[in-house]
């Protein structure tokens, strides 16, 4: 499945598609002009691993990417994909900012139902999820030397994502900063595509969506035991 080392850290975004990264690259652009002008320095986010992040899953070993992957099928077979706007450039924090991003206006809620979904899955697999409130953004650039952001117009920018996949980032100990790669993508399943056969009988599409979710916990099951099994020889 996956041949990082242990100890990567890993988290898990939607992808931005590469039609929105282009548009998003003239605000990048933008905001790097904005910040020089303003006497800082701006660094941006490549357009490689430009994402809208969900989750933020730590260190981990490649088992655990393995059941995140698995969690992130469970979640994707009942989310179809769906748009939000893009508007809105913010930094985080506001005063001394370290990062400026656009923000995803999340109207409907469908984002936020989305990494709940995500979460639930998570827990179930045995990971620690973040509480408090949340806002959707797209980190854009790093800047230092700013004690305020300047004021940036969005009007040139892509104005809306279309979330139709999540990726699974990682990175190896040692490695650069931004040097993520995508271990796992997963689409989000359209409305329309049946789950796994063409099945119209609402009793028989339950019953597939059992044994699909019993085919996921037994490969966790397995998971967990060989990462035990492995603790095990580490410590002998």
């Amino acid at each position: 499945m996956s041949d990082m080392q242990i100890g990567g850290h890993a988290f898990i975004g939607v992808e931005i598609p590469r039609n929105t990264a282009m548009a998003l690259d003239g605000l990048q652009q933008a905001i790097g002009k904005a910040a020089r002008a303003a006497g800082g320095d701006c660094r941006a986010i490549p357009r490689r691993i430009l994402t809208l992040p969900l989750d933020d899953l730590g260190v981990i070993d490649p088992p655990a990417i393995e059941a995140a992957e698995l969690a992130m099928t469970r979640v994707a077979r009942r989310h179809p994909p769906f748009s939000v706007p893009l508007r809105g450039i913010t930094a985080a924090p506001e005063d001394n900012p370290r990062v400026v991003r656009i923000d995803a206006r999340d109207e409907g809620d469908r984002l936020l139902a989305l990494r709940d979904a995500l979460h639930t899955a998570l827990e179930r697999y045995g990971f620690p999820v973040p509480a408090g409130r949340w806002s959707p953004h797209v980190p854009l650039c790093r800047v230092d030397g700013l004690e305020r952001l300047p004021v940036i117009d969005d009007r040139g920018g892509p104005g809306v994502v279309r979330i139709r996949r999540l990726v699974l980032y990682a990175r190896t100990p040692g490695a650069a900063r931004t040097r993520f790669r995508s271990a796992a993508i997963v689409p989000l399943v359209p409305a329309h595509a049946a789950d796994v056969h063409p099945v119209d009988d609402g009793a028989a599409r339950v019953e597939i969506e059992a044994e699909l979710d019993a085919r996921l916990d037994r490969r966790l099951k397995q998971l967990k035991t060989t990462r035990a099994r492995r603790k095990r020889r580490r410590a002998g």
